[in-house]
């Protein structure tokens, strides 16, 4: 199978290159890559300029690295397209989200979720067999060090988010395999990649036995329901302690001191 990875230098798609391998974009040779007009089995495209805030000298940037970056990937010859989206695009109602929801773009709070809900429209829109996936905070080697992971791995931690901020955690390896299965089985359609439960940050501190100087800003990810994926790959399965408890076996090699 002949792949493209987008966004490889850091995040999942670092993951993602690792496991399928392919032709790997990045800033450095995106537009050479784009000029080709190659053709591939497989577009992953996990890249995304994550900033929240842009004003009208960098909003031009934001649009190019979000939107129209992902308008020329889906215009290159490809059989399937999978674009590595968010469940922050659900509105904060309190609601249960599931993939069949209608999302108004009035309810997008930042550039970040108005940026996912319109590569969304784009790849369902124009690319060949589309796959969208909404991801909850993610956990691998290559992840962005996230408070979770400065928790685990500070000897004295120290957060801006509050200990009952709400996140919902899946592993990169789960992604990877869920993926592999969608493309092997030609699948398309949206699906919330997500954990079963959710936890907090306190919970985590307590987990790995942290005392943790937290923030006050609470953020929460949302009740997300992940039935249509976790029936078709078991690593969804997991509740968000399950995975924070894979990943410190996965990346340190060890378990955490409260559950040793």
């Amino acid at each position: 199978m002949k792949v493209l990875v987008t966004g490889i230098d850091r995040g999942l798609g670092k993951t993602l290159h690792a496991v399928f391998g392919g032709t790997g974009l990045n800033r450095g040779n995106a537009e050479e890559i784009l000029a080709s007009r190659d053709s591939y089995d497989a577009i992953l495209h996990a890249a995304f300029n994550p900033r929240r805030d842009s004003d009208s000298e960098s909003l031009y940037g934001a649009v190019t690295d979000n939107l129209l970056l992902t308008e020329r990937l889906a215009r290159l010859p490809h059989k399937q397209f999978v674009y590595i989206s968010s469940i922050d695009v659900y509105p904060k109602n309190g609601g249960r989200h599931a993939e069949d929801e209608l999302i108004r773009p009035e309810t997008a709070n930042d550039l970040y979720v108005l940026f996912k809900l319109m590569a969304e429209s784009i790849v369902t829109g124009t690319a060949a067999g589309a796959l969208i996936l909404r991801c909850s905070a993610m956990l691998g080697a290559s992840a962005r060090r996230s408070s979770l992971i400065k928790i685990l791995e500070d000897e004295k931690p120290k957060v801006e988010l509050s200990p009952d901020s709400v996140f919902n955690y899946v592993l990169h390896s789960d992604i990877a395999a869920f993926i592999r299965y969608a493309l092997e089985n030609e699948m398309t359609g949206t699906f919330n990649a997500a954990a079963r439960e959710t936890m907090t940050l306190g919970e985590a501190a307590e987990e790995a036995g942290k005392k943790v100087i937290f923030g006050s800003y609470r953020y929460d990810s949302g009740q997300i329901s992940n039935q249509k994926i976790a029936a078709v790959c078991e690593g969804f399965r997991k509740t968000s302690l399950e995975t924070v408890r894979a990943y410190a076996l996965e990346q340190y090699k060890m378990r955490l001191p409260a559950h040793a």
